[in-house]
């Protein structure tokens, strides 16, 4: 197992929040077409929820970015996002990483877009 699996499995958990935010975004827009100002309110406080969840999983994340950039023995100038980190892992946790960092970057987008 690689000495990096809390920050793959934090990473994890942020793309399933990031998932059900997104969700909820969707269901928020159908309530809001129809008209149904209950099950918006019941949107609003599921997403209040998961945006705490949401900013308490990156805390995390960042921490755990400093003690791997310590564990490496790197500078923040030289891996100040989680991707650049990523890439001075080697191996399959360097591809795990890469691609929790895309589908977070997708769902970032498609709220965003939402």
């Amino acid at each position: 197992m690689s000495k990096y699996w809390e920050l793959i499995e934090t990473l994890e958990s942020l793309k399933h929040v990031m998932e059900d935010l997104v969700e909820v975004a969707q269901r928020e827009q159908r309530h809001l077409i129809a008209f149904e100002p209950e099950a918006l309110q019941s949107c609003n406080s599921e997403r209040a929820e998961l945006l705490d969840r949401q900013q308490e999983l990156e805390v995390s994340i960042r921490a755990q970015m400093v003690r791997a950039r310590n564990e490496l023995g790197l500078e923040e100038s030289e891996a100040p996002t989680l991707r650049k980190l990523a890439r001075t892992i080697s191996g399959k946790t360097q591809e795990t990483l890469e691609e929790r960092c895309t589908c977070i970057e997708a769902l970032a987008g498609t709220l965003r877009e939402l």
